[in-house]
Formats: C-alpha cells, structure tokens, sequence
C-alpha cells in the first residue's frame, strides 16, 4: 500500500536517490529543510521509502515543488503520478485562491505536467566549461555566437520552469540574484 508520510529524515533519502543522477544535493536539501520543515513529503510502499519530494507556500501567495524523485525500479507502475498529484494538491490547500504554483520539470516530462494544469514559462539551462583566452585573430562580432558556443561551454542540465494558475507578478527591478532551482 502506497503511503504519503511528511518526515526530515527525507532529507538523507532523497540526497541518495538524486546522488546519481543530479550529483550531491545534501545542501539544497539542509537548506530548504530549514526554510519548509513540514514541505518535505516522502512516499512509502509497504514501509519502504520509494520517492518523494517537496512543496513549499510562500506567505500562501504563491508555492513551488521541487526534489521529485521515484526509485528507478518503482517507475513506470504511476505511483509517481499518485505522490505528484498529492504534493501539487497539498500545495494547492495551502495557498489562497487562485493558487499560484512554480516548478522545475523535466523536459522529457512537460505533457504530464502540462496535462495538471502547468503551462511552460521558460527553459532553465545549466552550462560548465574552463575558461581560456581567445586567439587574437579568432575575434568575431560576438552577437553573432551564442553565449555558451563562446566561451567554449556545454549543457550539463536543464528543465521546464512551468506554472500552475496565473504568473505571478514579480518586481523584477529587484531580483538580483538565481536562487535554487529547488526553491524557485
């Protein structure tokens, strides 16, 4: 039986079953278990830790899910589905009306979202490479290359930011900063 069980300990869990996919995640973890305690939900299947994720209300004007994650060997079978629509509604009770919800997903996973109710607002890119000055006669006009071809860097990960509801309006005069991806 499929159980949903609100627990810190979460935490360590899900760093392992993320570990080998994204790479340590303890810190976004640490940190976002002291900012939403109670945000963490775990599912458990016959006692057994298959999956979990978070939710998050800011002031109930606005949420966010993020660290979804199911065991590889429990995929396929919608038990993800079920622990999905149990964060998003969880979520959804928290907020005031209309709930407004963000998330990072997947690309490979923007029909099921999309199917929930979320509508893509952008992609989120992750790039890495070693810096390394240019040849002096290598000089081009540089609006003409992409960023990342110029400085020699390559796509690592990326996700869907989806919303749920209307977007919120945000001062972005203000934002001066890239929070996790987790938190939004």
């Amino acid at each position: 039986m499929l159980s949903f069980n609100h627990r810190g300990t979460l935490v360590a869990a899900l760093g392992r079953l993320r570990r080998a996919r994204y790479g340590s995640v303890s810190t976004h973890c640490q940190k976002f278990l002291r900012s939403a305690p109670e945000g963490f939900i775990a599912a458990d299947l016959g006692g057994e830790l298959i999956g979990g994720g978070s939710i998050v209300s800011y002031g109930g004007r606005f949420g966010f899910m993020g660290f979804f994650i199911i065991r590889p060997d429990h995929r396929g079978r919608g038990l993800g589905r079920r622990l999905w629509l149990h964060r998003r509604d969880r979520l959804i009770a928290r907020l005031r009306a209309p709930p407004v919800i963000g998330m990072d997903g997947v690309f490979a996973m923007q029909g099921f979202y999309a199917r929930e109710g979320f509508v893509l607002s952008n992609r989120d890119l992750r790039f890495e490479g070693v810096g390394a000055a240019a040849p002096a006669d290598s000089l081009v006009d540089l609006a003409s290359v992409p960023f990342a071809e110029r400085h020699g860097m390559r796509e690592v990960f990326g996700c869907a930011r989806m919303c749920y509801g209307p977007p919120p309006v945000l001062p972005q005069g203000e934002i001066f900063g890239i929070t996790t991806f987790e938190l939004g």
